[in-house]
C-alpha cells in the first residue's frame, strides 16, 4: 500500500447513519456501517482517499474489535504490522484487528480505527496507541494519531457491486449480509412464536434452486453416491454436495438469511458452510395411505443424545420439489410443541435420555414412552418455498406415496452465543429470539 493519492484523487463519500443504536460498551462509537458481513470502503477524511478495496467486515465480539477482509478473498485483512507498515496480508489476529472510536461531533459521523496489536505503543506525535492513518506524503500508515491524520468516514457498498461481490463470498463461503428490503410480517412472527414454524412462499428465486437442483442430480449420478440410513432407507452420502456453492447459494444469495436474522437477532446468526441434502424417495405404494399411517408418537426432536441438546436454534427448510398433496414426502410438523414439551424436554436432558431424537422406537422402549401428540400438520409447499421451524418444534418426514422424489435442503442455524446460552435456553424457549424481541 504505498502512494494512492495521485491515482485516486479527491472522493468524497457521504455515511448513512442510523438513529437509535446503542453505543458500544468500550469505545462508545455507533457506526451501522461495521457489522458483520458488511460491505463497506474507507475513505481518510483529510486527504480524500479511499483504499483501493472493498471491505468485508467481521466483528470479534469478545474483543470489541473488527476485522477488514478483502470482500471478493476472505483470508486476507487488512493488518498494521509490528513496525507500522500496512499491508493486507493479515489474518484474525490482533495486527488485523482494529478497535473503532467514534469522533464526536463529526457529520457525517467518522471513526478512528486503533491498532489492536500495537496498543500502547508511541505514535507519530508522542501520544499512545497507533491508528490507521495515511501520512503527509500520501502513504498508508499504521502510526496515525486519532487526530484528523487518523479519521475515517465509511461508506456500504449496494446496488450491482454489492450482488457481485456476495455471489463471489458464497463461492468461498464468507459472511452474508443484513438485506434492509426483506421483512418479516406480524402474520409470520405470530405464526412462529404461536406454532413454533413459519412457511414463506417463494423465497429462493428460481435459478437459484435451479443450479442446486443440477448439483443435486449431478451427484446423484456418481458411482457410489448412494447409502442407506439405520432403517434401511436410501439416502445420498455426505460429502462435496453438503459444501457445494450452489447449496449454499440457497442460504446466502437468497433473503433466507436476513428472514433468520428477523428472528434471531441482526449480526447474532452464526453463518453456515454446510446443509443437509434430504431426499425421499417413494416408498413403493400408490395406495391411499391409512389415517394411522403416521402414529401420533412418531416424531423427534433434532440433536437429543446422552448428554446431548440443543445443538442450533432454528432449522430452515428449502422446497426444491413441489410437494403440493399430502402423503408427497411432506416435512410434517406438530405445531405448539416447542411450547408444550418444555418440561417433558428437560426432563428428556436431566435423564441423558435420547428417546425424543428418534421417530421410530425401539422395540426395548415402549411407545408410551414418547407423548402421543395426534396426527401431524403435513406442510405443502413449492419450488423456493421455506420454512423456519423453532429447534424444539416436534416433527418428522411424511411417507412419499408420490411418483417422485422429493428434494429438500436443512440449514440448522445458530445464535452466535449458542454455547453459552444453550443450557439456560431450556428454561427459556425465546432467549436465541433477540429478533422476535425487537419487534
Amino acid at each position: 500500500l504505498m502512494d494512492w493519492r495521485g491515482a485516486l484523487g479527491l472522493v468524497e463519500v457521504i455515511t448513512r447513519v442510523q438513529d437509535g443504536l446503542a453505543s458500544h460498551p468500550r469505545t462508545g462509537w455507533h457506526h451501522p456501517g461495521l457489522y458483520n458481513g458488511a460491505l463497506v470502503r474507507l475513505t481518510h477524511v483529510a486527504s480524500h482517499v479511499t483504499l483501493p478495496y472493498i471491505f468485508r467486515v467481521t466483528e470479534i465480539p469478545l474483543l470489541r474489535t473488527v476485522c477488514f477482509a478483502l470482500a471478493e478473498d476472505d483470508t486476507k485483512h487488512l493488518r498494521v504490522n509490528w513496525n507500522g507498515a500496512v499491508d493486507m496480508n493479515g489474518a484474525k489476529g490482533p495486527w488485523a484487528q482494529f478497535v473503532p472510536e467514534i469522533c464526536e461531533g463529526t457529520d457525517p459521523v467518522l471513526i478512528c480505527l486503533r491498532s489492536m496489536g500495537n496498543e500502547g505503543k508511541q505514535n507519530t506525535s508522542g501520544g499512545k496507541n497507533w491508528y490507521l492513518g495515511i501520512d503527509d506524503h500520501g502513504r498508508v500508515t499504521g502510526t496515525a494519531t486519532n487526530d484528523a491524520r487518523g479519521r475515517w468516514c465509511v461508506s456500504e457498498v449496494s446496488g450491482e457491486d454489492r450482488e457481485k461481490l456476495n455471489e463471489a463470498a458464497v463461492r468461498k463461503g464468507s459472511v452474508p449480509y443484513w438485506d434492509n428490503s426483506v421483512t418479516l410480517s406480524s402474520q409470520q412472527r405470530s405464526q412462529f412464536l404461536n406454532e413454533g414454524f413459519m412457511q414463506v412462499h417463494g423465497v429462493v428465486p428460481e435459478d437459484v434452486c435451479s443450479k442446486a437442483l443440477h448439483a443435486i442430480n449431478a451427484a446423484l449420478g456418481k458411482p457410489g453416491s448412494m447409502s442407506t440410513n439405520p432403517f434401511g432407507q436410501p439416502v445420498l452420502k455426505d460429502g462435496e454436495i453438503n459444501t457445494h456453492p450452489a447449496i449454499l447459494a440457497l442460504l446466502y444469495q437468497s433473503p433466507i438469511f436476513t428472514l433468520a436474522q428477523h428472528l434471531i437477532g441482526r449480526n447474532k446468526v452464526a453463518p453456515t458452510k454446510w446443509a443437509q441434502i434430504a431426499l425421499k424417495f417413494p416408498d413403493g405404494s400408490e395406495s391411499t395411505p391409512a389415517p394411522l399411517s403416521m402414529p401420533g408418537t412418531q416424531w423427534h426432536i433434532d440433536g437429543f443424545g446422552k448428554g446431548l441438546h440443543s445443538p442450533f436454534t432454528i432449522l430452515v427448510g428449502v422446497t426444491l420439489s413441489d410437494t403440493t398433496k399430502e402423503f408427497a414426502g411432506n416435512l410434517c410438523v406438530f405445531p405448539g410443541t416447542h411450547l408444550s414439551l418444555q418440561e417433558d424436554i428437560k426432563r428428556e436432558v436431566e435423564s441423558g435420555s435420547n428417546v425424543f431424537s428418534t421417530e421410530v422406537m425401539p422395540l426395548s422402549i415402549s411407545p408410551f414412552s414418547k407423548p402421543d401428540l395426534g396426527p401431524p400438520l403435513q406442510i405443502k409447499a413449492q419450488l423456493g418455498d421455506v420454512v423456519f421451524a423453532h429447534q424444539k418444534l416436534a416433527h418428522r418426514v411424511g411417507p412419499n406415496y408420490s411418483p417422485h422424489i422429493r428434494y429438500q435442503v436443512y440449514f440448522r442455524l445458530a445464535h452466535v452465543q449458542h454455547e453459552q446460552l444453550k443450557r439456560a435456553w431450556l428454561d427459556d424457549v425465546w432467549l436465541e429470539f433477540e429478533g422476535l424481541k425487537q419487534q
